[in-house]
């Protein structure tokens, strides 16, 4: 069985071009904008291969330019804040979103990298096409998971990354409640530990992939964190995943290497050609 990963984080207004920038590179490079990226695991030829999406009003729409975004988030914050009754005059009035609110929730989904292959083995021809659907179909079916969570008129857009070593989904959706309050805990509860809104969000995503075929642990791999910080626990878990990545990249390599000359010896043998020489 296979564990799955999917963080997440709130994001304020000003931080949301940044984001974007990063997030959804693969749009500015068919715009011919070149960025630098302080990720070294980045591989730039690859960028354009990455799969950029976004929705209005639950409906995906066509994603040509990164503004797009952006327009569509404030037309979303242009009518969310809720309202406020005067409880001496009954008076009821707007209230705006306030500046240093997060009106976006980041999230980072990416399925075991020993059930998806690294990306460069994703992209290679010798890759079966049966396998390519099976991740993209798990992939996609983690979205579609967060579309229940916070309603699809919330999903705002997702990108699908293959130039880096793991293929994985980076999503931005709006927590907007159906009192058009930005307000992350209206959708997951706040508090820790095992009974905390966050892990029950991970049993209930673990449960969801198991039903479409995704053979899920259907509980963490977990591991005492007592004596670390959240910075640390966060740098440590960092490090373990680059880490493993690597070295399934490396078996993909060789995997790929190993395909390519059994390739070339039939064809050796079918032709009565000595490659060698």
């Amino acid at each position: 069985s296979f564990t799955v990963s999917h963080r997440q984080a709130g994001v304020q207004r000003a931080d949301v071009a940044g984001l974007i920038a990063h997030e959804f590179r693969d749009l500015d490079r068919e715009q011919g904008i070149e960025s630098r990226h302080s990720n070294e695991r980045i591989i730039p030829s690859r960028t354009h291969l990455n799969d950029s999406v976004m929705w209005i009003d639950g409906s995906e729409v066509d994603l040509v330019h990164s503004s797009q975004i952006v327009e569509e988030l404030d037309r979303r914050l242009s009518s969310a804040g809720g309202t406020r009754r005067n409880s001496k005059t009954g008076e009821v009035t707007k209230v705006a979103v306030r500046k240093d609110a997060r009106v976006v929730r980041d999230l980072v989904l990416q399925l075991d990298p020993e059930f998806t292959r690294s990306s460069e083995y994703l992209l290679d021809p010798s890759c079966p096409e049966a396998h390519r659907v099976e991740v993209n179909r798990a992939l996609w079916a983690m979205v579609d998971f967060y579309a229940d969570v916070y309603g699809e008129e919330n999903l705002l857009a997702a990108s699908v990354h293959y130039d880096e070593t793991s293929p994985h989904i980076h999503l931005m959706v709006t927590p907007i409640d159906d009192e058009g309050r930005v307000r992350n805990a209206s959708f997951i509860a706040d508090g820790r530990g095992p009974k905390s809104g966050m892990a029950q969000n991970d049993r209930a995503m673990r449960r969801h992939l198991e039903g479409v075929g995704y053979d899920v642990d259907l509980e963490p791999r977990g591991e005492s964190t007592a004596h670390l910080s959240t910075e640390e626990f966060g740098r440590k878990k960092d490090a373990e995943r680059a880490l493993e990545e690597r070295e399934r990249l490396l078996e993909d390599r060789e995997h790929l290497v190993a395909d390519r000359l059994a390739t070339a010896r039939t064809t050796e043998g079918r032709l009565g050609v000595d490659i060698e020489n």
